[in-house]
């Protein structure tokens, strides 16, 4: 879900895993074309009111949208007949369980936050400013999150 930056590449990041087909629903649809040109062989751009339709094919979705930031307003989802298996991921970490992240659970879904997001986009900030790349670890997500 998107079409800016973090959606293009996590829509590299998949292509280059070699997933088979990839959905991709953004507000605006011109928006969402312009990534086709990443993977045209497996992407497939969907309207936007269509995005839970296709849940229960879907093994993996994510948020990549400023919706469910903090003053940023939800993002609806309809899990209820959603892919047992879907993990759902929002890149979002302020606040860190966001609307979307809550709802996936309360349908039993699997859910990662965005502190990874936030973690690694840290990273090369860090060496910039400090000389030093910090290893992204479990201890340093505790100790962010404390």
């Amino acid at each position: 879900l998107g079409a800016g930056g973090a959606a293009r590449a996590a829509v590299f990041g998949l292509a280059q895993e070699g997933v088979e087909k990839i959905y991709i629903a953004n507000r605006t649809r011109e928006k969402a074309e312009s990534q086709i040109e990443l993977a045209p062989d497996v992407i497939e751009v969907i309207d936007w009111k269509q995005r839970s339709s296709l849940l229960p094919e879907m093994n993996f979705i994510a948020n990549t949208t400023s919706l469910g930031m903090s003053g940023k307003g939800t993002l609806d989802m309809d899990f209820s007949s959603a892919n047992p298996d879907l993990l759902v991921h929002d890149i979002v970490y302020n606040p860190l369980y966001t609307e979307l992240l809550k709802e996936a659970r309360a349908h039993d879904l699997r859910i990662l936050t965005g502190i990874g997001m936030l973690l690694y986009q840290a990273q090369p900030a860090f060496e910039a400013w400090y000389g030093i790349l910090p290893e992204v670890t479990e201890r340093l997500e505790e100790k962010v999150l404390a």
